[in-house]
Formats: C-alpha cells, structure tokens, sequence
C-alpha cells in the first residue's frame, strides 16, 4: 500500500510535449483495446457455435461484434459478454506495475475501458431476468431472445 501511495504522488510534467504525448498514448491504446474487446467476443461467439458467422461494425458511435444467424444459451451469452472485460481488466491489472509512471493514463484507460463494458453489463442484467431456457441471437441491432 505504500508503494502504491508513493506512485501516486509522483508529479506528472504538464507540459504540451508531454500531454500530447500522453493523448496519443491514450487514444493507441484505447483502440487496441477495443478491437481486442470485440476479438474476444468473436472467439467466444466461435467456441460455443464454431460455424457461427461473425460480424465486426461500427454504428452510432459504437464498435461491436455480432452473430447473427447463431443461436447461444443464456449461459453462454453471459460467458460471451462478460469475458472481454474480465480479460482485459486482468491483463491491464497485470499491467499495473510497468506503466506505473504513466498512472494518471492507466487510470484513464481502465476507467474508459470498464465503460465500454457497461453494454454487456446491461445485456447481462436482462438475461439474468429471462427464463433460464432462452437462446439468444446477437444481431446487429442488439439481442433478440427465443423460448
């Protein structure tokens, strides 16, 4: 714990160089954390329906990973949503230690990262709701459940 209270009381430069530096940094990372986000839902997607069709996109300000056509039980939909942020919110805690001079830009990063989750989080919350027989499809325009 003390350690970690040093860390945080590191001075970070304020100057444009840096935080433009710092920006960049962000914005790098966030996308390669989103792209491998929507990764790790194709590969469930694909482990549980191996002939499953899987589609990446962007609409309306969000990227994101469907299957259409495929068919998962409640069980493995939660599995499917809720992997990506247990993944990388283990690797960016693994990470913790090495970008510890850039704290201030993890900090940013796993905040934003966990937001992006706030979707499956939603998704995860109706279907826990449903019957505990449901398959869900995941479509492009959200999920549509069949009993």
């Amino acid at each position: 714990m003390q350690a970690f209270y040093q860390f945080s009381k590191a001075s970070i430069p304020l100057d444009n160089k840096h935080i433009f530096i710092e920006l960049i940094s962000f914005v790098v990372l966030f996308m390669m954390i989103l792209i491998i986000l929507e990764a790790i839902h194709g590969i469930f997607f694909k482990l549980f329906v191996p002939n499953a069709r899987i589609k990446f996109g962007y609409q309306t300000g969000m990227v994101y990973t469907s299957s259409p056509g495929s068919r998962y039980t409640r069980s493995q939909y939660i599995v499917i949503a809720l992997m990506p942020c247990l993944i990388i919110s283990l690797a960016l805690i693994a990470l913790f230690s090495i970008v510890v001079p850039h704290l201030a830009l993890f900090d940013i990063l796993t905040a934003t990262h966990l937001s992006t989750c706030i979707g499956d989080f939603y998704l995860i919350n109706q279907l826990l709701k449903a019957p505990k027989d449901v398959w869900v499809e995941d479509t492009e325009k959200g999920i549509t459940l069949y009993l």
